[in-house]
């Protein structure tokens, strides 16, 4: 990810990156997200790393919610 990439940034492509893949199978997932990645100028490791970020975003505020 580029170093000049703030948290806000990074968290909110990491939600958008999770909505995206969210109930796919792993390697669809994974696909998916390398489209994502080439048009955002990441690499396909960054990519599923946000998508990770996100989920664990999605729990941490569905815990909260609860």
């Amino acid at each position: 990810m580029s170093d000049g990439m703030t948290k806000a940034v990074r968290d909110d492509l990491a939600k958008l990156a999770y909505a995206l893949a969210r109930g796919l199978p792993k390697d669809d997932a994974k696909s998916l997200l390398g489209v994502f990645a080439r048009d955002r100028d990441l690499t396909d490791d960054m990519a599923w790393a946000l998508y990770v970020r996100g989920k664990e975003l999605a729990r941490r505020q569905k815990e909260r919610a609860a």
